[in-house]
Order: C-alpha cells, then structure tokens, then sequence
C-alpha cells in the first residue's frame, strides 16, 4: 500500500517498526517544522534523499574494497575501514558455508578460494590489519594477500 504523501512520514512511524523509528522521527520533525517556513516544505525528503545518497555512497566503497581483493596479486594494500566494516566485508568475502580455520580465527570459504582474517595488530607495521587472501583453486597455494588497515573513530 502506498500511503498518501502528505501522511507519509506518520504511515512510515507505523509501517518501519522499530528499527527506523529515529531516522523517520527526524524525517516528521523536518517536515513538520518545514511547514511553518514558506517555500521550505519537503525538509523530510531531503532528509531521507540525503541519508540514501550516503548509504549509496558507503556501498560503492565497500563494492571497490572487495573487487580490489578479488583483483590483486602478491601483498597489496586495499583501503581503510572500520574494524565493523572489515567484519562486515570479510564474511561477504567468504560467502555463505564458509567454515573457520583450526584455530578459529580465520574464515575460509566454503570452496577454499578465499580465506577472511579477522583484523589484528601487526607489530611489525604498528598498524591492525585485515587480510584477504585468495588462493588458487587447484593448488591451494595463495595468489594473494590483501591488507585492509583498520582505523576505528
């Protein structure tokens, strides 16, 4: 169903649930506020344009992050990211059925081509690093190794 668009915000606050309550508060807030002030309405939709051109945005650079891994040979550097956001990249890495290494920290995927290791210091480099390793399918040996540097806020 398709709310009329001028409850829009009101059917999102009922519809959403829970999980973007805050985001569709803010959204009735800019609006509501925007209905007070000539020529200024529409505050809410810009508000949510807005949040979806950052989601879009941060996508696009997790998609890149992971193509340059796919992409690399020998030890090469990918980017920077969050300690989330690695977590986040590495499981998309391995895929669904992935199961873990002996010692359990390294993810591995289920057909043994690429292998996620979690971030961890590197006291050598004195930075915490994320790996993401491909190996070759026939031989298991690694094609590459990739280095994500972790820097959280």
């Amino acid at each position: 169903m398709n709310p009329d668009p001028n409850y829009a915000d009101i059917y999102r606050l009922i519809a959403d649930g829970p999980s973007q309550r805050a985001e569709n508060w803010k959204a009735l807030g800019l609006d509501t506020g925007a209905a007070v002030i000539p020529f200024a309405t529409g505050a809410g939709l810009a508000y949510r344009a807005a949040r979806a051109a950052e989601a879009a945005r941060i996508l696009s650079r997790e998609a890149e992050i992971i193509s340059r891994a796919s992409r690399a040979v020998g030890n090469e550097g990918i980017g920077t990211a969050s300690r989330e956001t690695a977590d986040v990249l590495g499981r998309n890495w391995v895929g669904d059925g992935y199961t873990r290494s002996k010692d359990g920290r390294a993810l591995i995927s289920q057909d043994k081509t690429r292998v996620f290791r979690p971030p961890s210091m590197k006291p050598k480099l004195k930075k915490e690093q994320a790996n993401f390793i491909r190996r070759d399918p026939k031989t298991g040996k690694p094609l590459s190794n990739s280095h994500l540097d972790i820097k959280d806020p």
